[in-house]
């Protein structure tokens, strides 16, 4: 069963326990969120999983996946990078991963029925074995308010929720984090300071800026400051350094894939800067067919990841397509970072297009150039003139020659 160590969490492994009678593996996946991974497992048999596996995705989940969805430049509308959307099918890669290993062909996971993660999860186990048995105990298990979820938690002697708990409910892992705020859902107020948990307020930063320079190969950053980093210790430094200067911080309305909508707050301070990066390496590795073509294509992409067709056979396809452009990008972007802003300084690459220093054709190429699309203009003019009932392009609504 996947397991993060929430207060729902505790009862679905008690319920699969007790009421359905399971041997109940929870699988507890470190992602880099802000908890210690040691006190989950503790706090899974306190619940009554008859073991925990505790694994250690850090590194896979920004290879395979975050870095996976820079390349494509992917953000669910603007500012959301998706961080618990791609969090979903790690977990779910390495709970099928396990499964095989102990022989089970029974999942599980703590979702909420008919939330967004309930559809994350389930596509993504059937996407990896079609015949495995999905159980959703919130689907299942009948109780009608939080206060009944409560009242079972103290009849069978589980850890109570904290406070904070109703009042949002915080996803957050090394690529971000999401708090779908309670109580002040409404769009017409102000979010609370305090749902804010990774960054500081712009407003209160230094007032002198942070420089940085990021090293890129093939699409994918290995350098900081001039040091060669694993993508764990780069994302990780780079988060600190945003959240210190406000970056990466949005409010969202975000669309639930049943109808409803809740208010979200989305903070993702190492992403933002990293995808600032990318992009302006891109600007002056890639022709401007293959950035506009990605730019059509990384929004699907990131709508497949919102879905949780991360294992579908389109997003492999798209993947492929937008590695297939990251070969030339390789160079190193130097960026200012001040008060909730990311600005590019200066861009470096072995990999530049000819004519991005600035030079222009001569004029003899230039003449050649508009000769040609002179010559393409006026024939595809004689053929409209020589159709029957078309019409002249050549004057406006008002008659006058255009």
């Amino acid at each position: 069963m996947a397991y993060g160590g929430s207060f729902q969490a505790d009862l679905c492994v008690h319920w699969l326990k007790h009421k359905k009678d399971f041997r109940v593996i929870a699988v507890a996946c470190n992602l880099g969120q802000n908890r210690r991974m040691d006190d989950v497992g503790k706090r899974a048999l306190a619940a009554g999983a008859d073991s925990c596996h505790v694994a250690d995705l850090r590194d896979r989940f920004l290879r395979d996946f975050c870095f996976e969805t820079m390349k494509a430049n992917a953000e669910h509308f603007s500012g959301v990078f998706l961080s618990a959307s791609l969090s979903r099918p790690a977990i779910a890669q390495e709970i099928m991963r396990i499964a095989r290993e102990r022989g089970t062909s029974c999942v599980a996971h703590a979702s909420h029925f008919h939330g967004n993660d309930q559809v994350r999860y389930e596509l993504t186990f059937s996407s990896l074995n079609p015949d495995v048995e999905i159980l959703s105990p919130s689907s299942e298990w009948g109780f009608k308010s939080r206060e009944e979820m409560v009242e079972y938690a103290r009849r069978f002697n589980l850890s109570l929720p904290e406070e904070s708990d109703s009042r949002w409910n915080v996803d957050d892992n090394i690529w971000g984090a999401s708090t779908v705020i309670g109580a002040e859902a409404d769009p017409g107020r102000a979010a609370p300071a305090e749902a804010y948990r990774l960054t500081r307020d712009p407003t209160v930063c230094a007032d002198e800026p942070t420089r940085v320079e990021i090293g890129f190969d093939a699409g994918l950053p290995i350098r900081l400051n001039g040091a060669e980093m694993q993508p764990l210790d780069l994302v990780r430094s780079l988060n600190n350094i945003g959240a210190l200067n406000g970056i990466g911080r949005f409010e969202y309305i975000g669309d639930s894939l049943f109808g409803g909508q809740s208010r979200e707050v989305h903070e993702a301070p190492g992403a933002v800067i990293l995808y600032e990066a990318h992009r302006a390496l891109e600007w002056i590795t890639l022709d401007s067919e293959t950035r506009r073509y990605k730019r059509m294509l990384s929004e699907k992409f990131a709508d497949l990841v919102f879905n949780g067709l991360w294992f579908s056979n389109l997003r492999a396809a798209l993947s492929a397509f937008f590695h297939s452009t990251q070969n030339l990008v390789c160079g190193d972007v130097g960026l200012e970072i001040y008060k909730g802003k990311v600005t590019v300084r200066n861009c470096a690459s072995p990999n530049r297009l000819e004519g991005s220093d600035g030079k222009l054709p001569d004029p003899e190429s230039i003449k050649g150039f508009l000769e040609i699309n002179r010559n393409i203009n006026r024939k595809s003019r004689t053929r409209r003139k020589h159709q029957p009932g078309a019409r002249s392009f050549g004057r406006n609504i008002s008659g006058s020659q255009e």
